[in-house]
């Protein structure tokens, strides 16, 4: 965090490595001079970085830091939105240093520069250089991330069979994974999302889900996500007291039930925030309007998103008379 400070204390510690045993020397050197590059990418240096990632691929070819300089370099270039440079230094890396440890990760960021493009045929760059990641590299640590990102890239070229075969695949990979609760969710949704006229997929979908909100060491923010699609998959095969059900349920646990559910996070409380938007609209078509209200007012109350659009409908819904018409008393 203090880069001038880094720059200052770079040329004493490499004067004090000659008592260094030659290999740890080797190492601690490289890795001074990709500290002293990265300096000076953060103080806007540009030439003097490049300057410093020349002389250390020269000096130390072989190390680590000399590797793993090509992403480095690779990364300044994408920000400043020099994709086909970036691409050009992943791949230098990739060709000169295939047996290293950087290579997988460098082909998963190039993969990720391919997928940025937007155009499909960049799309299909990507799915291609994720392939060739898992093939040459299936013990690497990134074969999760590829294969999840794969599945992503297929949603978004709208290939969605493709794309529940690959999160199927990741499932029955790796059951154990810490993300996996996450690919179940991006499974449940290409089923949603392919559903269409077939109810077969969307309860399939809904399954996923209901599921999903009821795995306690998932996150909350993915329960919560879980719980709302959940019920509004309900809504659409016509379930609507079932999913008003679950709504209530998400709303119980994660927002009257906590005590602080500001922590939930800003995930977590947008997707409260629409729960409690369309288990509203539902409970007015039902006509409880009480209900209604008390969803509204939910938002309003504890600040999610949307609270000055919950308010507009607890005013509407007083403007109707009747029994259960109450004013609405801005806080």
């Amino acid at each position: 965090n203090e880069p001038a400070k880094a720059l200052e204390l770079v040329p004493p510690l490499m004067a004090r490595l000659d008592v260094v045993p030659e290999t740890l020397r080797l190492e601690l050197a490289s890795s001074l001079r990709l500290l002293e590059a990265d300096a000076h990418f953060t103080l806007g240096q540009r030439d003097e970085a490049l300057a410093v990632l020349q002389a250390l691929r020269k000096a130390y070819p072989a190390s680590d830091a000399a590797v793993y300089s090509f992403i480095e370099e690779a990364g300044v270039e994408a920000n400043q939105g020099q994709l086909v440079k970036a691409q050009q230094l992943l791949a230098e890396l990739i060709q000169e240093y295939p047996d290293n440890k950087y290579a997988p990760y460098a082909l998963y960021q190039s993969a990720l520069l391919a997928e940025s493009r937007g155009e499909e045929d960049y799309l299909e760059e990507a799915i291609n250089k994720i392939e060739l990641l898992v093939t040459t590299y299936p013990d690497s640590k990134w074969v999760f991330p590829a294969r999840f990102k794969q599945g992503d890239i297929y949603r978004k070229m709208g290939l969605w069979e493709p794309a529940r075969s690959v999160y199927d695949k990741i499932i029955r990979e790796f059951p154990n994974h810490r993300q996996i609760w996450s690919v179940q969710l991006a499974l449940a949704d290409s089923l949603s999302a392919q559903a269409g006229s077939n109810p077969a997929l969307r309860e399939s979908a809904a399954a996923i889900y209901e599921r999903l909100r009821d795995v306690a060491n998932a996150s909350a923010e993915l329960r919560i996500e879980a719980g709302s699609k959940a019920g509004s998959a309900l809504v659409l095969s016509d379930r609507q007291s079932r999913g008003a059900e679950l709504w209530w349920q998400v709303v119980d646990e994660f927002l009257i039930q906590d005590d602080a559910p500001e922590n939930l996070g800003t995930k977590g409380r947008y997707w409260l925030a629409r729960i409690l938007m369309e288990l509203g609209e539902v409970l007015e078509q039902q006509d409880k309007l009480i209900d209604a209200r008390r969803a509204y007012d939910l938002m309003r109350s504890r600040g999610l998103p949307e609270a000055e659009w919950a308010t507009e409908q607890l005013r509407r819904l007083g403007e109707r008379g009747g029994e259960e018409s109450a004013p609405v008393v801005d806080e």
